[in-house]
């Protein structure tokens, strides 16, 4: 089942951009945003529209758990990455350690989110869950509240599940921590307005609807939906009344299905062609790498549901030299360019259809020219290696990025808010140029990393531009995640 992060990537509508050539040096050192690990392939529930049902993904050939080898080798790197979202094709709990997984990344101090069934929560694991202060996010996957749909849908007892919600509710400290949601099918779409209702009454404040994402030809029809926007309107009603936040996954291909279809048809459901600006606008290949249960990594979870070719394993290398990888940089290049766009990519109905944003907003840091070390005045130089001029009104500045948005304990007076430091110094800064933003931290509140990026606000994050201020004993200062830190370490194994 796929999860949101627990601070979803920015997925704003991407614009009109222009050419430009992306070389090894602008991607390297780009610290993902998140993993999101499968930490077992077996299910106790049969869901028609599941991968792991069809026996299509990687690690459903041999249905098992995550080894106790490969999950030691991950743990650094998540404490690193600082974010996980334990999400695959099996369900988590089905595995014997799932708990003490989550302790040693709460131990670790790792943001985290996971997406459950529901049908295991007992209320001894519910209470263990409630205490990881760290697990950021529990999402419940229901998807119909009739049993008869329910049953036909996922070949379990709709009961069990609401059973384990109704747990999980009753001894969690803070209900937003957990969402419950429904994939919008055409066999479910018209029972979900009943749902808002039953969540109020256990407490539950946000519901999600997921979009299908068809990760199959042998599941067809049921995104054809006649009255969706009909039953979409009683959901959002239902949701008011009952004082349930609701959320969606695919937020602008669901409002392109509502009120132009055609736009929708054209924008997500039609297959790339072969023109250089027309591609997939998707950023997961930058963001959050997609690692099975055997350790193979993919740019996306759809990727691996698809038998994709893998972009690395975990039992040849280290994570942090494929993410930095020959294949990951290809991938990446290919994808910016609708001519060379992956064919797993030219068939998602995840991502619009139009020019790569990555191609207009891009940059690099340069460490050497950088006064980093503060303790509280600092300077960071960069390069604007994107095709855009970039000028005030451009509004590239540096956001809080630990989670994103976040409100830093280490806000300034000098900051335009506590997300956001601001922004360059110069008037103006064409491609190819550098760039200086000077700006003073205040002192930090707690022990913990607060992390920076650059964000061209309404659009994106610039990739690989992420960096940190965290403390060293007595005194903080600002520690830069540049492509050496990254690669420090890294190493290499034998098949």
């Amino acid at each position: 089942m796929m999860a949101e992060p627990v601070d979803a990537p920015d997925r704003t509508p991407l614009g009109a951009l222009a050419k430009v050539d992306h070389t090894e040096s602008e991607w390297g050192g780009n610290i993902p945003f998140a993993l999101q690990i499968e930490i077992t392939s077996r299910c106790n529930l049969h869901c028609t529209m599941c991968p792991l049902t069809m026996e299509g993904t990687s690690s459903s050939i041999s249905a098992g758990h995550i080894s106790q080898v490969l999950w030691d080798q991950i743990v650094p790197r998540a404490r690193e990455v600082g974010q996980v979202i334990i999400a695959g094709f099996g369900e988590p709990l089905m595995h014997p350690g799932c708990l003490e997984l989550l302790r040693q990344l709460d131990a670790a101090g790792v943001l985290t989110s996971i997406t459950t069934n529901g049908t295991a929560l007992q209320p001894s694991i519910c209470v263990e869950l409630a205490g990881l202060r760290n697990l950021r996010h529990i999402n419940v996957s229901i998807d119909s509240p009739d049993p008869v749909i329910y049953r036909t849908i996922r070949g379990g007892n709709l009961d069990r599940a609401l059973g384990g919600l109704r747990n999980l509710m009753e001894r969690i400290d803070d209900p937003q921590r957990v969402t419950v949601s429904s994939i919008i099918m055409r066999s479910t779409v018209a029972s979900l307005a009943d749902f808002p209702a039953l969540l109020a009454g256990y407490g539950v404040k946000r519901y999600v609807l997921q979009g299908l994402l068809d990760y199959s030809a042998t599941f067809p029809g049921e995104s054809q939906m006649e009255n969706l926007s009909a039953d979409v309107g009683r959901i959002r009603r239902e949701c008011r009344l009952h004082r349930v936040r609701l959320e969606f996954t695919i937020r602008e291909r669901l409002q392109q299905e509502l009120h132009d279809a055609d736009a929708a048809d054209l924008h997500f459901h039609r297959r790339t062609g072969a023109t250089e600006t027309e591609t997939k606008q998707c950023h997961l290949p930058w963001e959050i790498p997609y690692i099975d249960k055997d350790g193979r990594v993919f740019p996306c979870c759809i990727a691996a549901a698809k038998g994709a070719e893998e972009l690395g394993n975990l039992a040849c290398e280290d994570l942090r030299t494929i993410w930095d990888g020959a294949n990951f940089r290809r991938f990446r290049q290919e994808i910016v360019d609708g001519r060379t766009t992956p064919d797993v990519c030219r068939d998602c109905k995840a991502a619009p259809l139009g020019e790569h944003l990555y191609r207009l907003y891009s940059a690099r840091i340069i460490f050497s020219e950088s006064d980093l070390d503060g303790p509280e005045h600092f300077r960071l130089v960069v390069q604007n290696t994107g095709s855009v001029t970039w000028q005030h009104e451009t509004m590239i500045r540096i956001g809080t990025a630990g989670p994103r948005d976040r409100d830093a304990a280490c806000v300034h007076s000098t900051w335009l808010n506590p997300k956001r430091i601001g922004s360059f110094q110069e008037a103006v800064v064409p491609p190819g140029e550098i760039a200086t933003f000077r700006f003073t931290a205040g002192p930090c509140h707690d022990s913990g990393n607060e992390f920076f990026q650059l964000v061209a606000e309404y659009r994106c994050w610039l990739p690989g531009t992420r960096f940190r201020i965290g403390v060293n004993g007595r005194e903080r200062s600002l520690v830069a995640e540049s492509p050496q830190r990254w690669a420090a370490g890294r190493h290499s194994k034998s098949c």
